[in-house]
């Protein structure tokens, strides 16, 4: 999908990992997967989304540090 630039499943109850096919539309601008019970890590495929604006993650229970995926994209930002 090489036109979609919003994504919101917040509140829907979504358990397993984030599915990589959500963080390799390029056009992405905002990606809303708070308020779940996703598990794993995030996928560090998702810093290389240039147009990411906005990402909520919040009350889930992901797994692993997300040090290296904020580095590689406020570097993008700069």
């Amino acid at each position: 999908i090489s036109a979609l630039i919003w994504v919101n499943v917040s509140h829907n109850l979504l358990n397993g990992t984030l599915p990589q096919e959500w963080t390799a539309t390029l056009s992405l601008t905002e990606l809303d997967v708070s308020q779940n019970q996703l598990t794993g890590t995030v996928p560090e495929s998702i810093s290389r989304l240039e147009g990411l604006e906005v990402l909520y993650l919040a009350r889930n229970k992901f797994s692993g540090s997300l040090s290296t995926l904020v580095n590689s994209t406020l570097q993008q930002h700069v």
